[in-house]
């Protein structure tokens, strides 16, 4: 979860915050599928979160579904 939680804070939200969702969604998938495809790569991503604020919901559920739901898109094409 905190791998998760990391890609979409340093790769997804960015982007988004620029209005290029797009790129977020595109950096968030390549992200993800370094990690899975090379769990070493997930070091990257599992830096200390002591001083995240929680929201009280996790959004990064929604974010990993829509990311996976675009990507399954893309390839059909």
């Amino acid at each position: 979860d905190i791998t998760a939680y990391n890609i979409e804070q340093d790769q997804i939200v960015p982007a988004f915050k620029d209005g290029n969702f797009a790129l977020g969604i595109t950096n968030g998938v390549n992200a993800m599928e370094s990690v899975i495809r090379n769990p070493v790569n997930a070091e990257q991503y599992q830096k200390n979160n002591n001083n995240s604020k929680s929201s009280g919901f996790d959004f990064s559920y929604i974010i990993v579904f829509v990311i996976f739901y675009y990507k399954t898109i893309m390839f059909q094409r």
